[in-house]
């Protein structure tokens, strides 16, 4: 949707085209609406964030929805000032817009609050991930206020996106060189007591897997690549595994399944 929003302001507006310079700022605006509008959506279905479900039922629709409608749809086509639409029109969605913030700071809370005892640590960890990535997206509205340049916006908007990536590689490279120190300490008679001490608390084969990757410190979705499930999946195995070792932390579990085994 950045993509498209950036060619429409490439294109739009120009004299030059048939299209009525009305429709322009119509298209143009409305993707840009368009694009503030999916945070809300996005943390709801991605990471099933039920304080966004006012925002989709009513936030969305009323601030930005009803606000493009009377302001770009309706306004500017009956001869309106740009300026002027612009500047009422964007009341409402810079309102929601501090709303979303202080609900994802809210949602993320309560996210941290449960991690221990819904053992969360991977997909919390992807969370804070996403929330990185997206947070510039949810002040589109201020951009297409101010009218940017369209690369300060490319670069804005894709800022997040890098810190991300620049997070995951350093969290992926500490975790190899825990692999690595894994395989330098841990002989082959201890990854033996491993795997018995996991039949003994009666861990299946792929919950011995799972139990594994876990106490190597792998996060939800690289147990699930490298063992080829779900996210699902992997917590349905983590609960499982958990509840038969008779733990409620991935600490405890790193002591009962592995530093005993040293004995």
């Amino acid at each position: 949707m950045l993509m498209v929003y950036d060619g429409v302001v490439a294109i739009f507006p120009n004299e030059e085209l048939s299209v009525p310079l009305s429709l322009q700022y119509i298209l143009r605006y409305g993707i840009g609406f368009a694009l503030g509008s999916c945070l809300p959506l996005y943390f709801y279905k991605a990471h099933g964030m039920s304080e966004f479900a006012f925002h989709l039922r009513f936030g969305v629709p009323v601030c930005y929805g009803l606000s493009f409608l009377v302001f770009f749809c309706v306004v500017l086509p009956l001869g309106g000032e740009l300026e002027l639409v612009l500047s009422w029109g964007m009341v409402l969605p810079g309102l929601c817009t501090l709303s979303l913030f202080a609900v994802l700071a809210l949602a993320v809370y309560r996210k941290v609050q449960q991690r221990e005892q819904l053992h969360l640590a991977g997909s919390l960890d992807e969370l804070v991930l996403s929330c990185i990535s997206v947070a510039p997206w949810s002040v589109v509205n201020l951009f297409i206020y101010w009218e940017m340049e369209p690369w300060w916006r490319l670069l804005l908007m894709n800022v997040g996106f890098l810190l991300a990536w620049g997070l995951t590689v350093a969290r992926d490279i500490r975790h190899k060189l825990v692999e690595l120190r894994l395989a330098k300490h841990v002989t082959v008679e201890q990854q033996l007591t491993f795997q018995d001490r996991c039949l003994v608390f009666g861990l299946t084969k792929r919950e011995i897997e799972v139990a594994g990757l876990l106490c190597e410190g792998l996060t939800y979705k690289e147990i699930g690549e490298q063992l080829y499930i779900s996210l699902h999946t992997v917590d349905n195995h983590v609960r499982h595994i958990f509840n038969k070792v008779e733990v409620n932390r991935k600490m405890e579990l790193l002591v009962k399944l592995r530093a005993e085994g040293k004995d």
